[in-house]
């Protein structure tokens, strides 16, 4: 057990979820920096997920949230999904802990669900910590459930939602005097802003968010700003900017094995790659991104990659090929609930319908696609719009 906290504490000093009151520890144990901190993870993997599930069928359930608390961000920065599922979920099934310790396995059994395309029940995990925290008076960790459910919301393509979350936990950070949750606040806010086609307020939040996060030394975690700030300058007619925004986001996510983090951002320098018509290159960094993310077991991720090699198949004239891509990601979406995924693949359809000759087909898909972007306030939907309205 206070292996498995040191360990936590050297391979993610900042971001890791501290415990206000820990398992005494029965022996000092140290870790000389955050490789040897993960080589030990990965020796022990196996040996700790199965001692999470023991505690939690034979009497210790504090040993088993301690468990979950501590290979939290192992387990999610490494994409062991199913991994994160059995811990935390031993720790969520063992029952007699205080609120504070069941919010924080809620939340992480929340991400899990999230990652895993499960997410109505990632949203009502969070949901169940949220109304704790508040019933119990804990700000902080109220606030830091309304970020985690901006988060998501915004990463299936509910941003109206998203920015309320987002809004009260950025209040929560400022009035608490959390400088460092206050700066995820401002990436995840800005990166809702971002989708919205709200490219002013995507700029002055993700610039104040970043600067928090280096100020921190948290460079992974600010590799996903400095991201978004890429997408930003390409979807404001910088794409040569913005794909060396994303190129170092890139290396980062590449040092630091954030294998989700940089299938994230191949796909995401594949949309600039296709805007300068350099589609071969962007084909290549979609295959790369979709086997990752098929690889680590991520569905959300594979939409993307599914949809872009769907869009990039057809600029290269290959829309039968096309065609199946954006099917498959319709299937994903229409599974998982990923409204703006799904907007893309009818979208994407419909343009593969229409070189095809089938316009009749083509104009249905379009006026589902953009009935969806409507609803979701995207600038997406404007060109859909003049598509079907000539």
């Amino acid at each position: 057990m206070a292996a498995a906290a040191a360990a936590a504490e050297a391979l993610y000093p900042v971001g890791r979820d501290r415990t206000e009151d820990p398992l005494p520890a029965r022996t000092t144990v140290g870790f000389d920096g955050p490789d040897a901190a993960q080589r030990w993870f990965d020796d022990e993997h196996a040996n700790l997920v199965a001692l999470a599930g023991h505690a939690a069928d034979h009497g210790w359930p504090r040993h088993s949230v301690e468990l979950s608390r501590s290979l939290w961000n192992y387990l999610d920065g490494y994409a062991y999904y199913q991994d994160a599922a059995v811990v935390h979920g031993a720790a969520e099934r063992a029952g007699r802990y205080d609120r504070r310790g069941r919010g924080e396995v809620l939340r992480a059994l929340a991400v899990t669900c999230y990652r895993l395309g499960r997410l109505d029940d990632a949203i009502a995990h969070l949901r169940e910590a949220l109304a704790g925290y508040r019933a119990s008076g804990d700000r902080y960790g109220e606030a830091r459930v309304l970020n985690y459910l901006g988060a998501i919301c915004g990463g299936v393509g509910r941003y109206r939602e998203a920015v309320g979350y987002l809004e009260a936990a950025l209040g929560l950070f400022r009035v608490l005097k959390d400088g460092y949750q206050e700066g995820l606040a401002l990436g995840n806010l800005g990166d809702v802003c971002l989708r919205l086609g709200r490219y002013a307020e995507a700029a002055e939040y993700l610039t104040r968010g970043l600067a928090i996060q280096r100020g921190s030394s948290e460079r992974l975690r600010g590799c996903y700003v400095l991201a978004s700030l890429g997408v930003l300058r390409g979807r404001t007619g910088h794409p040569g900017e913005g794909v060396e925004l994303l190129s170092e986001a890139l290396d980062i996510s590449r040092e630091f094995h954030d294998r989700r983090g940089e299938s994230e951002i191949l796909t995401e320098i594949a949309v600039l790659y296709r805007q300068t018509d350099r589609h071969p290159d962007a084909l290549e960094q979609l295959r790369r991104a979709h086997d990752i993310a098929r690889e680590i077991g991520e569905p959300l991720l594979e939409m993307a990659a599914r949809n872009g090699l769907g869009d990039t198949h057809r600029a290269l004239g290959q829309a039968r090929v096309g065609l199946a891509h954006h099917r498959s990601a319709l299937d994903l979406a229409r599974r998982i609930g990923d409204r703006y995924q799904l907007a893309r693949a009818l979208d994407g359809i419909g343009h593969a319908l229409h070189d095809a000759g089938r316009t009749g087909a083509a104009r249905r898909h379009w006026r589902g696609a953009l009935s969806i972007f409507t609803e979701m306030g995207v600038p997406e939907a404007e060109p859909v719009r003049a598509r079907l309205d000539p």
